[in-house]
């Protein structure tokens, strides 16, 4: 999971970097600055917390709701 929460923060980064270069019209390298940010923080927010949880994340069950 921590795989797919970093690539997902890689590719919103990728589009807020692009966006930003494209179309709010700044420079590459502030761009690129808002890609690494934006991918880094939204990639390791659910990581962390992830990790804040400890050990209550494997702890959850499945609720089976019966008519």
């Amino acid at each position: 999971m921590a795989i797919v929460a970093l690539m997902a923060g890689s590719i919103f980064g990728a589009f807020c970097g692009l966006f930003s270069w494209l179309v709010l019209d700044t420079s590459a390298l502030n761009a690129f600055g808002l890609y690494f940010t934006v991918s880094l923080v939204s990639g390791l927010l659910p990581i962390l917390f992830a990790a804040l949880r400890g050990s209550d994340a494997g702890d959850a069950s499945a609720v089976v709701v019966r008519s």
